[in-house]
């Protein structure tokens, strides 16, 4: 969770006191919380607000779903334009028999512990390219590995972006990335501008990569296939 503490009448030795609370739901059976400043001042350094008496309460009654595995397959019995995220299966849920045809949609549908299975295929188009984890612990893989589950983003922008902190938790597994591109992005001093041509990982964020081919791809700054 972000949260951005109001400095209003404040001072570096007398912040003032805030009580802040956040819902979250643990992962695993052991979970890490780390605070953080997220942006760095003079040079390498960090500063910000002090945490104080940190309190983790279990909710009543709330509890993990239990895993599930989505599908996603962009030519599906039922898919009304295959190879074209717009034409959707009216009746698409993540099964076997429903597959999503973009890749966004299942992560949108899952959640953490989740597996997501991409079938055998090449993905363009809304929803195959500017990938958001959005924090999630989820696992995203190929059915049947690189040579047969391609990511072409043509020349649109990058394939995943990973901005919120993921950890080692969320894998990206048996994947080729072929024509990501950002190299038209130049606004130097704007994070993420220009970076990672396949993937980008804000400062914070550390996903599992594993088994994935990248082709193909541009940067303008740095990082033609991963920028950390």
């Amino acid at each position: 969770a972000l949260f951005s503490f109001d400095c209003t009448n404040s001072t570096k030795s007398n912040m003032g006191w805030r009580e802040i609370s956040w819902v979250f739901t643990a992962g695993e059976t052991a979970t890490t919380l780390e605070f953080f400043s997220r942006y760095p001042r003079y040079g390498s350094a960090y500063y910000g607000p002090a945490l104080d008496r940190v309190l983790v309460r279990e909710i009543p009654g709330s509890s993990l779903p239990l895993p599930t595995t989505l599908y996603v397959d962009d030519d599906a019995v039922g898919d009304g334009g295959p190879g074209d995220p717009q034409g959707s299966d009216p009746n698409e849920d993540g099964s076997t028999a429903h597959p999503y045809d973009a890749i966004q949609e299942a992560i949108d549908a899952a959640n953490s512990r989740d597996v997501i299975v991409v079938l055998d295929g090449t993905y363009t188009g809304t929803g195959n390219h500017a990938i958001h984890f959005k924090g999630m612990s989820t696992a995203l893989r190929s059915q049947n590995g690189p040579s047969n589950c391609i990511i072409d983003c043509q020349g649109q922008g990058r394939a995943f972006n990973f901005r919120a902190y993921e950890d080692s938790a969320t894998v990206l597994q048996g994947l080729t990335i072929r024509n990501g591109d950002v190299s038209s992005e130049t606004e130097r001093f704007i994070r993420g501008s220009g970076v990672g041509g396949a993937i980008y990982c804000e400062m914070g964020s550390r996903p599992t990569i594993r088994d994935c081919v990248f082709d193909s791809n541009r940067a303008n700054y740095g990082g033609g296939a991963i920028y950390y």
